[in-house]
């Protein structure tokens, strides 16, 4: 017999008490192409994890953003209520459930009554279950109202002292950027307090003594600067406050750079005189710091945030770049500016995907690393600058990931007689300029008008101009060299690869004629993907 609660279908229900004894399994009960939810109130008030299934979108609920691989138990440490695991996702961490009833707490507290965690709520053994609900997954947490955001994993609730991974995990980028509202939840004993300084926040109790959520904008500024100021009122708002600095590394920490940190804050920027493609290209900035367990979704994970929905089983967990060309060939058919364009000159371009940065090693814990002076570096550590990319071309993306467009350019050669010049002063003679790179120590000087392309041609090609990110807590930067140069180089008939970039100073590409360009390579997406098959 169904049983309908709250609206929907009852699918499964299981004590608490037997969680801790049995993995929680709804392989058998789940019916494709369904809405999953966990009732909260069933969880804090009766004892009980109850699923409810939906064939339509409710039209409130929260979500529960976490990481697979967090922050593990300190020796000797168990949960009160226990843990669980479930049937499927074996490998991540298991489930406390403290901290979910914490995170029900959360959801009560807002007023909803169904929460939305993927690792109860997706049929994690069932692979059709999991295409369908990945793909849909942009729109869900669209609607969600709050999303709850776990750094720590679901292991167990963290103070602010603690730096997670959460920063730097390929899902949580869409987890921040498109619900509703956000809370980050964590342990706090202080009350209901308020944040105050060059940071301003609040701090909203949850269970006495025990919890609290904030605003991820006001903790992501607390980790950029390692610190908050907090006044705290513990015996009532008419009573004598209480004022102390506390450590705040919940979002990160200078071992592993604070590129995701600041790219984040800059994709949450929220200004009606800022134009989109700013968020835009703090998106990308963000999403390349990233890592996951499968390589992929590092594509799948931030295709909603552009609006683009790719099905999802065309493509193999390893074939990234196959997935990031068949999203950046949809972006460009909307006429969108190439906002994903070098991302960084801090990395050097990808072997395919040229105008693109290589793609970092991801793994289901850790950070995203690259290759950097012979060693690998967390590329949070690289990818640190506050600038992104204005007025970028628009164009067409084919299916080997090369990007046809039109932009200034000026043929260039090595300069006959080098002499390395100051960042600040590149090409102040109108006709010399140095590339970004910690190790060249040539320069690039124009070519005379009209001279002839040869087979091994290298162009300089006006790519955008660099923007600073605006943040109030961190002032404000300018540049004398503004101007961001594509140096790429002919390696077949109209066909040509970025293997370099420059800043220089507005001046120099002021006359340059526009060309059009085909920009991918120098290796063949097809040839590699068919090796790899064999």
């Amino acid at each position: 017999m169904v049983k309908i609660v709250l609206g929907g279908e009852a699918i499964k229900e299981v004590s608490l008490d037997k969680l801790k004894v049995e993995p929680f399994d709804i392989t058998d009960c789940a019916n494709l192409q369904r809405y999953r939810f966990i009732d909260t109130d069933a969880f804090v008030n009766g004892n009980l994890l109850r699923v409810i299934e939906y064939v339509e979108l409710p039209e409130r609920f929260s979500t529960i953003s976490y990481i697979w691989k967090g922050n593990p138990l300190r020796e000797g440490e168990e949960p009160p209520m226990g843990s669980f695991t479930v049937v499927g996702a074996e490998r991540a961490d298991p489930v406390s459930i403290d901290v979910v009833k914490s995170a029900c707490h959360t959801a009560l507290h807002y007023n909803q009554s169904l929460v939305w965690l993927d690792k109860v709520c997706i049929a994690q053994a069932v692979g059709k279950d999991k295409n369908w609900q990945i793909q849909i997954m942009g729109s869900l947490y669209k609607r969600a109202d709050p999303c709850i955001i776990l750094p720590g994993g679901l292991s167990r609730l963290l103070p602010l002292e603690e730096p997670t991974a959460w920063v730097g995990r390929a899902w949580t980028l869409q987890e921040a950027l498109l619900p509703q509202s956000t809370k980050v939840l964590f342990k706090w004993k202080h009350g209901d307090s308020a944040v105050q300084g060059v940071i301003a926040g609040s701090i909203y109790e949850i269970e006495p003594g025990k919890t609290a959520v904030s605003q991820m904008t006001t903790l992501l500024e607390g980790t950029l600067r390692s610190g908050m100021n907090v006044v705290t009122f513990p015996n009532g708002l008419d009573q004598p406050n209480v004022e102390f600095d506390i450590e705040t590394h919940l979002f990160g920490s200078k071992e592993s750079g604070m590129g995701q940190c600041f790219s984040l804050r800059a994709a949450l920027w929220d200004s009606p005189h800022d134009p989109n493609d700013l968020n835009e290209a703090a998106i990308w900035k963000s999403a390349v710091m990233r890592t996951s367990s499968r390589a992929v979704d590092m594509v799948f994970s931030i295709m909603a945030l552009f609006g683009v929905q790719l099905d999802t089983s065309k493509f193999h967990e390893d074939d990234r770049r196959g997935a990031t060309i068949a999203l950046l060939r949809e972006l460009m058919r909307t006429g969108r500016r190439a906002t994903w364009m070098i991302i960084s000159l801090g990395l050097r371009a990808d072997n395919i995907i040229s105008t693109m940065p290589v793609m970092p090693k991801t793994s289901v814990e850790g950070v995203a690393q690259i290759e950097k002076g012979g060693e690998m570096v967390p590329v949070g550590k690289v990818v640190n600058e506050y600038w992104w990319l204005k007025n970028t071309p628009t164009g067409d993306v084919d299916e080997l990931g090369y990007f046809e467009f039109s932009a200034p350019a000026r043929m260039v050669r090595r300069a006959v007689e080098p002499g390395h010049q100051k960042e600040w002063e590149n090409d102040s003679d109108g006709k010399t300029f140095s590339p970004y790179s910690d190790v060249v120590d040539y320069q690039w000087e124009l070519c005379e008008d009209g001279e002839e392309e040869g087979p091994d041609a290298v162009w300089a090609i006006k790519a955008g101009v660099m923007e600073f990110f605006r943040m109030g807590a961190f002032g404000t930067m300018t540049t004398h060299t503004p101007i961001v140069l594509m140096i790429v180089k002919r390696h077949g008939e109209n066909k040509y690869h970025r293997f370099q970039g420059a800043e220089v100073v507005e001046e120099l590409p002021k006359d340059w004629t526009t060309r059009t360009f085909r920009v991918g390579g120098p290796e063949d997406y097809k040839k590699i993907s068919q090796d790899k098959s064999k």
